[in-house]
Order: structure tokens, then sequence, then C-alpha cells
């Protein structure tokens, strides 16, 4: 990976988990094998320049890495809105992947995704994995074209992991406005999955990365997180 290139990683949701017992715990607080979230999150998606969309400064504390930019983002309509506010020190030009700062994938599959995005002449690229799950977002293929994508809703068997390349921030501008401009939402929000609708409207074809479903690791509610770090800490022994 010798490309330079941007990454951002979008931590500026909800952070907290609200327990069973009416208490909350910081959603990037929470442990991985001991390890807060937040810190296992950056490194696995750390590469080239690396922007944090976060909603606290004092998260840029925790993190303690120099070479890190954290942006301050509060609440916003969706993870498309705060990728679009956190871009804005980019070098548009430049190459730019956009990861959850909510969910992980095994980090040598990622590293490996960023290198072959890198090395493509893709427009996009993204990571899915088989499921039927509906809390996902689906991208639907015909004859290796794009046909359409959903959020939280199954039309294929390819859920995509959060996790996205674009040559450049310009052309996920270009999506991200279009999503806007169309009002393309779901229950209210902005996600980025159905900005690649656009890609279909420019007859642009992206790359599938895939993965393993077991390989993906979800933390949006507590009991996913729960769920999620049992998993991980059985299979990473």
């Amino acid at each position: 990976m010798t490309q330079n290139h941007n990454t951002i990683i979008l931590a500026a949701g909800s952070s907290s988990h609200f327990l069973s017992d009416g208490s909350q715990i910081s959603k990037l607080d929470f442990k991985i094998c001991g390890q807060p979230l937040i810190e296992k999150i950056i490194s696995t998606y750390q590469s080239g320049n690396t922007y944090l969309a976060a909603p606290d400064e004092n998260v840029k504390l925790k993190i303690n890495q120099n070479q890190i930019k954290c942006v301050l983002i509060e609440n916003t309509k969706g993870a498309l809105l705060s990728a679009l506010i956190a871009i804005r020190d980019c070098d548009l030009d430049l190459p730019i992947f956009i990861t959850p700062g909510d969910a992980l994938v095994v980090e040598e599959q990622y590293k490996e995704f960023c290198s072959q995005s890198l090395r493509s002449n893709s427009e996009i690229s993204l990571i899915v994995f088989d499921s039927q799950n509906p809390k996902f977002s689906y991208i639907r293929m015909r004859d290796e074209k794009l046909v359409e994508v959903c959020e939280k809703k199954v039309i294929s068997s390819k859920a995509t992991a959060g996790i996205f390349y674009f040559k450049s921030a310009h052309l996920f501008i270009e999506c991200a406005e279009w999503a806007i401009m169309n009002n393309v939402q779901t229950k209210g929000l902005f996600f980025l999955a159905p900005a690649l609708n656009y890609a279909v409207v420019k007859g642009l074809n992206p790359t599938l990365f895939q993965i393993n479903e077991k390989d993906y690791y979800r933390y949006s509610t507590h009991d996913e997180a729960v769920a999620s770090e049992e998993r991980f800490r059985s299979e990473n022994k």
C-alpha cells in the first residue's frame, strides 16, 4: 500500500450502549480482549492519511496517535453526511477508504482489500459477505453489472460490511450529492451503501471483495457487541 490515499473512520454516531439495567457504556470504550473498541478499530483501519470522525475531542486523547487527525462531528442524519463533513480537509484527488467505527473485519483481510483496491483500475470497491439478515445493506449484481443497492432490505445474498473504496474523493462526493439530491433515505437517515446507486446511473461496476460472515464483527448495539466480543475471543485464542 505505497500509493498515497486517505482513510475516513466514521465513529460519529451514537456513542453509548444502553444496558438492561438502565445504565450506559460508551460504545468507543467497549472492550475487545481488554482493548477499547476505538483502539481496535483504529489499529485495523489506519492507512495512509487517516481521519477519525468522532463526536468528542476527548477521543483524540484516548487514541494517542499523532498521525491521525480527529474531525469533530456531532450526530448527523446518517453516515453519508458524516463522511461528507469528515473529508473537508482531504486531498480530493486521492483515493479514499471509508470504514465504520462500530464494525470490524479480520485485519489481514482488510489490508488485502486495500492493496487490491489501490492496485486495481476499479472506480469503486467494497467488502461483502453472504447473508440474509435484513439489518445489513445489500448489493445486487447481474452478469457482473451493478443493478441495485438497498439498505435494510435483502435483495441478494451479498451484504456489505460498510467498508468502501473510491478511486478519488471527488467520486465519493458525486455519489453522496446524488443520494442527497434524490433523497435516498432509510428511516430518515442517509446511509453510505445506497449512494452507490449513482454508479448504476454512471455505468460503473464496483469490485466486490468477498469475506466470510464469521470474519465480520458488529458493535452497533450492546447485544451485538457482547456477541461479537465472545466470538472474537473464541476465534482469536
